[in-house]
């Protein structure tokens, strides 16, 4: 099912709900001309699966997965000209790594996350709880 972003209704524990039911598909925003800005998926009323962004040429701007309201799995960012300029890896929402790259596909900077991380702690935890 699709609907558009603005017919749904945040509830005060942050899930969308539609008709007076936790929304279960997919929403829709739109940019003032019409055209698609976004998509994000629902499952239970809360963000689950595929989020899809678009620049105003229809270029993917964006690509990532959200699980349980927060990122995880692989995103990635393109620029307008369709050039991929970001590959981030997220587990509960904590960023594990992420590659950047220049227009040309130069790889510009990387991070792997570390014991040392402030955020590694809480990502064991996590993993931990969800085994």
């Amino acid at each position: 099912m699709k609907a558009e972003f603005d017919a749904l209704a945040i509830q005060a524990d942050q899930s969308y709900w539609l008709d007076g039911k936790p929304f279960t598909g997919i929403a829709v925003c739109r940019r003032t001309d019409g055209t698609i800005e976004s998509e994000v998926s629902f499952v239970d009323g809360i963000q689950s699966g595929s989020v899809i962004d678009w620049y105003p040429n229809d270029q993917m701007a964006f690509q990532g997965t959200i699980r349980n309201g927060v990122y995880h799995g692989e995103c990635k960012t393109w620029n307008p000209n369709g050039c991929l300029v970001k590959v981030e890896i997220y587990e509960y929402g904590i960023c594990i790594s992420k590659k950047e790259y220049s227009a040309s596909g130069q790889l510009l900077s990387e991070f792997q996350i570390t014991p040392a991380d402030p955020n590694f702690a809480l990502l064991e935890l996590h993993r931990r709880q969800n085994q």
